[in-house]
């Protein structure tokens, strides 16, 4: 297993997602299209956070572990703290 690192920057006023990055992993191109795709649709990371994703118990992992689900929970949760 590979580390990875999300870093997402968020308006804190709208939770909009500004940017991000990557550090790391065999699917860092994977997760900057993605990024993009969400920058581009305006999408907060309230959306990321709770969008649904297909997963198969012997073949993915589940979505609570996917690094770029994290960085939007961790981003969630410092906006309830503002």
């Amino acid at each position: 297993m590979h580390t990875q690192i999300v870093k997402l920057v968020v308006s804190k006023d709208s939770g909009v997602i500004l940017g991000g990055s990557i550090l790391g992993g065999l699917s860092t191109g994977e997760l900057i299209n993605v990024i993009g795709l969400a920058i581009q649709n305006r999408m907060t990371v309230n959306s990321i956070f709770t969008t649904q994703i297909g997963t198969h118990p012997s073949l993915t992992a589940p979505p609570t572990a996917y690094p770029l689900i994290k960085a939007a929970e961790i981003a969630v949760k410092k906006m309830k703290k503002i």
